[in-house]
């Protein structure tokens, strides 16, 4: 959800476009690289990650335990700030029986060169 919220941020596309399921080389990929990569191309372009913020939607596991624990790690990957929430479903659908959780994130980018083109015309 994070990577799909950077990519479209920067109006890239989503997930899948860059790391298809029918590809063996993603198949058990660890997130984190993945991650590392969109970071690296996101900055690469002239991008850089202002914040995100991260809605999980879950019966199970509680993680009011871990949030800090995530939010931590996906800062220091990001260099950005990142909020991290919880929240259950209230025991309605798949997820409120515990058979699944969702997750929707948003990021804000900057265009760090448009700053500098802008900056220098002054």
């Amino acid at each position: 959800s994070l990577i799909d919220a950077l990519l479209g941020a920067a109006g890239f596309g989503d997930i899948g476009e860059f790391f298809p399921d029918t590809d063996e080389r993603y198949k058990n990929a660890d997130s984190t690289e993945l991650l590392k990569e969109v970071i690296s191309l996101l900055t690469k372009t002239g991008y850089e990650i202002i914040n995100a913020d991260i809605s999980i939607i879950a019966e199970k596991p509680k993680l009011k335990n871990y949030k800090t624990k995530i939010q931590r790690n996906l800062s220091n990957i990001l260099n950005a700030p990142v909020n991290i929430k919880a929240t259950t479903n209230e025991k309605m659908g798949f997820i409120g029986r515990g058979e699944g959780i969702a997750v929707i994130s948003t990021a804000n980018l900057t265009y760090k060169d448009w700053h500098e083109h802008y900056n220098s015309r002054k």
